[in-house]
């Protein structure tokens, strides 16, 4: 079965949201306390795909799967918070 994209993911302790746009892109907001930090990645290398593998994978249910209103929500508050640098 073919996956469907976007997906969106909270990370443990919800510190960390991920979007998968597609089997080989993804964005992701951390949290640093008050401070938070955004990556956008392209999968590049092999292991880059590992890991947006294993996010969609979530073999050990680490990640816990977000609607895209969820994911909105957490965005919006990482980013009321300051930008890292």
């Amino acid at each position: 079965m073919e996956k469907k994209f976007p997906q969106w993911f909270a990370g443990p302790g919800r510190q960390s949201i991920y979007a998968v746009l597609s089997p080989g892109e993804w964005v992701e907001h951390q949290k640093f306390g008050s401070k938070y930090r955004v990556f956008n990645l392209v999968a590049e290398i092999y292991p880059q795909r590992l890991r947006i593998a294993d996010l969609l994978a979530d073999t050990s249910g680490a990640f816990i799967p977000l609607c895209r209103e969820e994911y909105d929500q957490m965005r919006r508050d990482f980013e009321a918070l300051e930008l890292l640098k």
